[in-house]
């Protein structure tokens, strides 16, 4: 059995076919590709053709971009991560997960990069997992944690620690310090209320606070 399409020359996604590089059960050409990353790899000619595979599977490219380094992994998602961390980088194949996570087979690289005792959380300081500059990260606990939480996806109001009760027709801040709900008042507009919270975030938790940006001290 051999190839009835010679596909040297041609390129899949990242790869270009150099060669054939044998037959897969008889049936299915094997071919030798060199991903634009600059790794080779063997792939068959029907997961080329369909489209299954267009990567090396251990493709990173990385990029300079002003005091930082961008890592793009095969599957197109990127992270960022200091300069100086390059060396631990490179010695590893990283994916990036759909929340933003980067990870590998050692683990989380926030975490490795902190050297995380167990137990500990490390925190992404702007919300942003996939930024993994160490000046972006902190070592911290669980409940400290939660207080640098986004907003709520299910959040009717737009603003953090605001919602809306409709049996006064009015906006209520709110906020949990110690995990216990602390009541901040009623307020006509969300606006108001969002106000009422960023500056009761400021002074609860301090540089661990993500405010809506309203308040002047948060």
């Amino acid at each position: 059995m051999g190839a009835k399409i010679d596909m040297r020359g041609r390129a899949f996604g990242r790869l270009f076919v150099i060669e054939k590089a044998g037959v897969y059960r008889e049936h299915d050409t094997l071919w030798r590709c060199l991903c634009t990353c600059g790794k080779e790899s063997v792939v068959r000619g029907s997961y080329l053709r369909s489209g299954h595979t267009k990567t090396c599977g251990n493709c990173m490219v990385y990029s300079r971009e002003d005091s930082h380094v961008r890592c793009t992994v095969s599957s197109g998602r990127s992270f960022i991560f200091d300069t100086l961390d390059f060396p631990i980088i490179e010695l590893n194949s990283w994916c990036v997960d759909k929340y933003g996570y980067v990870g590998s087979s050692r683990g989380k690289l926030h975490r490795i990069l902190m050297n995380a005792p167990v137990g500990s959380v490390v925190d992404h300081i702007n919300g942003d997992p996939s930024d993994c500059r160490r000046k972006n990260l902190r070592v911290t606990t669980q409940r400290k944690n939660t207080y640098n939480a986004k907003l709520s996806k299910n959040s009717t109001s737009g603003f953090k620690g605001v919602c809306f009760d409709k049996h006064r027709g009015r906006y209520m801040a709110h906020i949990h310090p110690g995990g216990r709900m602390k009541f901040l008042g009623y307020y006509d507009t969300p606006h108001e209320a969002a106000v009422a919270y960023d500056r009761a975030a400021a002074s609860f938790f301090g540089d661990f606070a993500r405010t809506n940006g309203l308040y002047e001290g948060g």
